[in-house]
C-alpha cells in the first residue's frame, strides 16, 4: 500500500510543481499548465469581498484553462463576501474553503453534480441553490458544514396526486432541505410532499 501511494505521489508531483500562482480579473488561480485545470486559491493578502460570480474557464498568456476546483482555505474568513456563484462543472470545493466567510449569504452551484470536500462552509448561514434537475449525493449536504438553506432550482415534478383529502408530489432526485412552492391549489387540501 505504501509502495502504491509512494509512485502516486511521485506521478503527481509534476503537476504540483508546475503550478503558477496568477490573478485573473480580482481572483487567484493555481494554473496547473500540464492538465490545463485552473484552481481557485487564497487571494495574495487582501480578502475577496462582495458578489463573485467564477467563470467556467480563464485565459493566461494565451493558454484556456478550466476552473475545475476551488482550493482548502480558499475564501477561509472573508467576511465581506456576500455570494458565490460555482461554474458548471467543479470537481472539487476544498475544505473549510468558505469557513467563517460570516457575510456570505447566497451560494448558487450551476454544475450538474455535487463536487467533493468536507465543511466548507463550517460558520455560514446562507442560502444555497442547486440544480434539481440532476443527482446530487446526500453527502455533500450532510458534510458541507454551516447552516444552510439548501434549494433545489429547476425541480422535475414527477408526479401530482390529489383528492378531497390531501395533494401528495413526487419529486425526481434524491434531495435534502427542499422548499416548495405550489399554487392553484383549493385551501381545502393538504399538502404533503415527499422527498
Amino acid at each position: 500500500m505504501k509502495k502504491h501511494l509512494l509512485i502516486l505521489f511521485a506521478a503527481l508531483l509534476p503537476l504540483v510543481a508546475s503550478a503558477e500562482k496568477v490573478e485573473i480579473d480580482g481572483i487567484w488561480y493555481n494554473l496547473l499548465s500540464k492538465v490545463k485545470q485552473a484552481e481557485v486559491t487564497s487571494s495574495g493578502g487582501s480578502k475577496y469581498s462582495g458578489s463573485i460570480n467564477l467563470p467556467a474557464t480563464v485565459t493566461y498568456d494565451g493558454a484556456t484553462y478550466s476552473v475545475a476546483s476551488i482550493g482548502d482555505y480558499a475564501f477561509r474568513g472573508c467576511t465581506g463576501l456576500t455570494e458565490i456563484t460555482f461554474p458548471k462543472k467543479l470537481n472539487y470545493l476544498g475544505s473549510d474553503a468558505f469557513a467563517n466567510c460570516t457575510g456570505l449569504q447566497t451560494i448558487t452551484f450551476e454544475g450538474c453534480e455535487s463536487p467533493s470536500g468536507g465543511s466548507a462552509f463550517e460558520g455560514v448561514t446562507a442560502t444555497g441553490y442547486y440544480p434539481g434537475t440532476a443527482y446530487w449525493n446526500t453527502w455533500f449536504f450532510e458534510n458541507c458544514g454551516g447552516d444552510i438553506e439548501w434549494i433545489a432550482t429547476g425541480a422535475v415534478v414527477e408526479g401530482i396526486r390529489f383528492d378531497t383529502e390531501h395533494l401528495e408530489c413526487y419529486i425526481s432526485g434524491e434531495h435534502t432541505g427542499w422548499t416548495l412552492s405550489v399554487s392553484g391549489i383549493p385551501s381545502y387540501l393538504g399538502i404533503d410532499c415527499e422527498f
